[in-house]
């Protein structure tokens, strides 16, 4: 009897024995699944990052090459060239070293008339130049411009060329021969005093 419990007992140790190396197997394998997953995850999760970093990157570079096209193709008109606006036509002048030309006109006689809105005598002259321009239209070139809406830089180079006041709230009225001022007016000035001096620098 004791014979046979002892060799119970035997195999149970031994039953044991054998199952050990047997549980650490599997747990080891377990632990090493659970520590690959993270790794794979983590690869996963950054390879996508850095798929949208490239597509963002891309975008990027696309709306600034479309900047730099769209630049490139812009018109930008020298320091010295202006576009004068009036009611109807928009005409494109150079003003340098006190010399004026328009490209939209051959006229060797220029007489461009500056006003402002809030004066009243300039409304007149106005009138009075247009008059003349009726009757000389193959001689001369006449340009009325309303200071508010022109290129500031234009109307202080004009006034400067002149030492004249810009903030005076009356007409100016020159007349250029050859894109040199010949002669200027301020204020309301008799349309004949004009003509005269139209008719002398033909003249001349």
């Amino acid at each position: 009897m004791q014979k046979y419990i002892v060799k119970e007992i035997h195999s149970f140790f031994s039953f044991i024995f054998l199952c050990i190396p047997l549980f650490l197997t599997l747990t080891g394998c377990d632990d090493t699944k659970n520590k690959s997953m993270p790794i794979e995850n983590t690869t996963k999760i950054f390879t996508q990052k850095d798929k949208n970093i490239q597509i963002a990157k891309h975008s990027s570079n696309n709306i600034q090459q479309h900047t730099q096209n769209t630049d490139a193709f812009s018109v930008h008109l020298p320091s010295s060239t202006y576009l004068l606006k009036t009611g109807t036509y928009t005409y494109t002048a150079t003003f340098a070293d006190k010399k004026l030309h328009f490209q939209d006109s051959s006229h060797p006689l220029v007489v461009l008339m500056l006003s402002k809105s809030t004066c009243k005598p300039c409304f007149w002259q106005a009138k009075y130049l247009k008059k003349v321009s009726q009757k000389q239209h193959n001689s001369i070139f006449i340009l009325h411009l309303l200071e508010e809406k022109q290129d500031t830089k234009f109307i202080n180079a004009i006034y400067d060329s002149i030492n004249v006041n810009p903030n005076a709230n009356k007409p100016l009225t020159i007349l250029f021969k050859n894109g040199v001022v010949y002669s200027y007016f301020e204020g309301l000035t008799p349309v004949e005093m004009i003509v005269y001096d139209i008719q002398q620098a033909i003249k001349e």
